[in-house]
């Protein structure tokens, strides 16, 4: 199940599903076009029904979205909960997900359209802690929320609002938090202040348009600085590890250590696997990063992919150590110059047991960064 968010009345929601092949999970067209139902609570009678086309299918393989309306004409209502039952068989197999969603979800339905009332509260109270109150209100006090004008699959454009000066949104996040593009999040590599188009890396997923809303929140990446200082060797860069979050330097080679880990004394082969959101549930072949460490060690350890593609093992290496609860991750300079992706990723250490059952030791969010200098 999928929570889509909360959207208010006449908005225009969007909806994507990708099918896989069962036996394998790679991506692959349906049988036919993934139908949909729509139903309010718990109410039997669907709202709307129909059926997904293809999107982008000259770069895309099984990908479908439909749009609709959620307008009172079509049922829909302030307050309530909707779910979207989307169902698609492939190979004869057909499987479902549900999407979730609601109209203006607030906690007093008689204030739900009212927008007036201002919320206040006292920072100083968080945790009894006036620092960490202090610091947790600056950093929200340089986030700023607005509707984009429009966008393409690498920019978006700001609201009229958005400050005019170049390069001041730089290395900022951009989140979209409702309308087209939903859930998408981005680093934003360039802004113009003339024209207030922000170019992201990696581009969007979803181009956003002008139902787009976003939040630009400061990502405080040192990389991304006006004024840095380079601690490690010029030889290697070490990854900076900010909780679950790592940060991979383009044309650097890249060295972390995850700790305070769990590791069964049974574990039989550790993977770290580096991919983008949407293609989670796809196979560790496309992985825009692979590194294995088999115990005991054998010939099919180091680097398997890179880029979706097969890699050079000595490119890349785990170091797991059982008793200490650490694992070290390295990856070569030339692997990381050559990172197709930029931008937020997902990544995950993952073990497999001797028994053969597995657990995944830690996961979170990889940026792929450049750097300036380009000559080494």
């Amino acid at each position: 199940m999928n929570y889509g968010g909360s959207w208010k009345i006449d908005d225009l929601l969007t909806f994507t599903v990708n099918t896989h092949t069962p036996s394998t999970g790679a991506r692959t067209a349906a049988d036919s076009p993934p139908a949909y139902r729509v139903y309010e609570d718990e109410t039997a009678t669907p709202l709307l029904t129909g059926s997904m086309a293809t999107l982008d299918s000259g770069n895309t393989t099984g990908f479908y979205s439909e749009q609709i309306t959620l307008s009172a004409a079509n049922g829909f209502e302030k307050g309530k909960s909707y779910s979207i039952h989307i169902s698609a068989a492939v190979g004869g197999v057909t499987g479902v997900t549900v999407v979730n969603f609601q109209i203006e979800a607030e906690v007093d339905a008689n204030a739900i359209s009212d927008t007036s009332t201002v919320i206040s509260a006292n920072m100083v109270q968080i945790s009894g802690d006036a620092t960490a109150a202090d610091e947790l209100e600056a950093y929200f006090d340089g986030c700023r929320s607005g509707t984009a004008q429009t966008g393409t699959a690498t920019t978006i454009t700001l609201d009229g609002s958005a400050v005019a000066t170049s390069d001041y949104y730089n290395g900022f996040v951009c989140l979209i938090t409702a309308g087209t593009g939903i859930g998408q999040a981005r680093l934003i590599e360039d802004y113009d202040g003339t024209t207030l188009i922000a170019t992201v890396a990696g581009g969007w997923a979803t181009a956003p348009d002008n139902t787009s809303v976003f939040l630009l929140i400061p990502s405080h990446n040192p990389w991304l600085a006006a004024s840095r200082t380079l601690t490690s060797t010029a030889a290697q860069t070490a990854a900076a590890v900010d909780g679950d979050d790592l940060n991979v330097v383009k044309a650097a080679t890249f060295s972390a250590t995850i700790s305070s880990l769990t590791i069964p004394a049974t574990w039989a082969a550790m993977y770290f696997t580096v991919k983008p959101a949407s293609d989670l549930g796809d196979a560790d072949t496309v992985a825009v990063i692979q590194i294995k460490e088999s115990n005991p060690a054998d010939g099919g350890d180091g680097l398997l992919y890179l880029n979706g593609a097969a890699a050079t093992a000595a490119n890349g290496s785990l170091t797991t150590n059982q008793g200490a609860g650490t694992v070290a991750i390295v990856l070569s300079d030339n692997s990381t110059d050559s990172l197709a992706e930029t931008g937020l990723l997902c990544y995950d250490l993952k073990v497999l047991k001797s028994d053969g059952s597995s657990t995944v030791l830690a996961s979170g969010n990889l940026n792929i960064s450049l750097t300036p200098t380009r000559t080494i």
